[in-house]
């Protein structure tokens, strides 16, 4: 952002399947959303950024458009990038203290959890969350600044992502000349626009169901515990449709939007629907329903797999507050 412009914030978000930059004006304890665009994009595979410049392309369109909409010259960003490699480690640290605790203590020791890790060298780290210190036999989220102890521990969750792909990011940023303030990690972005302190402190899990991914991360007692990235999302559902209505999946993936439904009871049974062939050999006429029956049948794999991975994390029965899902995929009714 240029200097005349430093007031706001701009965050770019790029998905398995679009690119969304968006620009907000702080007001006190609120944002105020000032432009937005998106676009879709095909530059991503498995997870990955696999076409550069297919990327560069559909931030250069939706940075043209919030510049034409705002009247501001973007030059930098926050930005969060789809990473199907995401992973979270523990670490613990330790710390003598002369007498008091001090902040620079607590920075210190944080940074000592990120070398315990010893992370791989194609890993980068995106966020390290405290789950608890410990001093004088006391335990607590957050650093006892000005506390006197001798000692000082500290167990954390580092959040790492693809170095390469990161990478990849912030050059395709640089493509379209806009600089990289920092990576946040999609899950925990989706969060903090969704939840509060007091969903936190219950417990509760963010879902976001993406084109090509969903993300997952919970929080129990005001802190974040698990994150994890599952290869599903939109397209699976997309791609049932195709094999099952035997069409096209651009044709499945307008079917799906227009009269898909979650649970088979919410289609009239009178309901019916023409739909082309494949190599069009004529049309079809097909009950509506048949098309929910494909769609229900995708949803109850996906959430169970998704009550199973909570549960296999130990956190099912901490999840008080319940789930929050979110995402594109997340609009089927």
């Amino acid at each position: 952002m240029s200097k005349e412009n430093s007031l706001y914030i701009a965050s770019v978000d790029i998905g398995t399947t679009k690119v969304a930059l968006t620009v907000a004006k702080p007001l006190e304890d609120k944002l105020e959303i000032i432009g937005f665009a998106m676009t879709a994009h095909k530059g991503f595979h498995q997870g990955q950024i696999v076409d550069p410049q297919e990327i560069i392309l559909a931030l250069s369109k939706v940075k043209r458009d919030v510049e034409a909409t705002t009247g501001l010259l973007l030059n930098e960003c926050w930005i969060t990038v789809a990473d199907s490699t995401i992973t979270t480690v523990a670490s613990k640290s330790s710390l003598a203290i002369k007498k008091t605790v001090r902040a620079s203590d607590v920075e210190g020791i944080l940074l000592a959890t990120q070398e315990a890790a010893q992370l791989r060298s194609d890993r980068e780290i995106l966020h390290v969350v405290p789950q608890y210190f410990k001093w004088n036999n006391q335990k607590a989220i957050k650093a006892p600044i000005g506390e006197k102890t001798n000692f000082l521990e500290v167990q954390v969750l580092v959040v790492t992502g693809s170095r390469r792909n990161n990478q990849t990011a912030r050059e395709c940023l640089k493509g379209v000349g806009l600089d990289c303030k920092g990576i946040v990690a999609t899950s925990v972005a989706v969060a903090e626009a969704h939840i509060d302190d007091v969903d936190k402190a219950e417990g509760i899990v963010v879902v976001d169901l993406g084109g090509h991914q969903t993300d997952l991360v919970c929080f129990v007692e005001g802190k974040m515990v698990h994150m994890c990235t599952l290869p599903l999302g939109g397209v699976n559902f997309t791609q049932d449709l195709a094999i099952g209505l035997k069409t096209p999946q651009a044709l499945a993936e307008d079917i799906k939007k227009t009269h898909g439904a979650a649970l088979v009871e919410m289609v009239s049974a009178d309901e019916t629907l023409s739909i082309d062939r494949v190599r069009g050999e004529g049309q079809d006429i097909i009950p509506v329903r048949f098309v929910s029956e494909i769609l229900e049948a995708r949803s109850e794999e996906t959430l169970g797999l998704l009550l199973k991975t909570i549960n296999d994390a130990g956190f099912l029965q901490s999840i008080k507050r319940g789930i929050v899902l979110t995402g594109g995929a997340s609009q089927l009714p």
